[in-house]
């Protein structure tokens, strides 16, 4: 289980596989979080997201976008996301991190949007799968 980065013109994607939907998001926000930043992120404080959707692309694209947002404006940076709660219309969880410390972490990449590009959430053959591009 995990993600994979996928090349695109101007672009760069994520393809993830995981167990349940809820290991899906979470996986998800690692792979973008990898795609911004590296270095090692501490638990020092936590935040709770609640989104609201109409379907799950949308809620995983706002989720995606969310994460985006709290590293560009908010200077955060999370490792660990707890999904509380999760369907078609509604996500609500916890992200664990710290804000950026330029001693630590090394700025890779500026997403500047989550895209709806061939962006896909389904279930498959017993696995959760997603796929979904970022402009950078």
């Amino acid at each position: 289980m995990g993600y994979e980065i996928l090349d695109h013109t101007a672009d760069v994607g994520l393809s993830v596989r995981a167990n349940d939907k809820q290991e899906l998001f979470a996986i998800a926000a690692k792979g973008i979080t990898s795609l911004l930043v590296s270095g090692e992120i501490q638990e020092k404080e936590s935040i709770e997201i609640s989104l609201e959707g109409q379907t799950i692309e949308e809620i995983f694209h706002d989720w995606l976008s969310e994460i985006n947002y709290m590293f560009l404006v908010k200077q955060k940076v999370f490792h660990r996301f707890v999904i509380l709660e999760l369907s078609s219309l509604k996500l609500k969880a916890m992200l664990y991190g710290e804000s950026c410390d330029p001693q630590r972490h090394s700025y890779l990449n500026e997403i500047k949007a989550v895209t709806y590009h061939q962006i896909q959430v389904k279930e498959e053959a017993g696995q959760w799968c997603a796929r979904v591009y970022f402009d950078l």
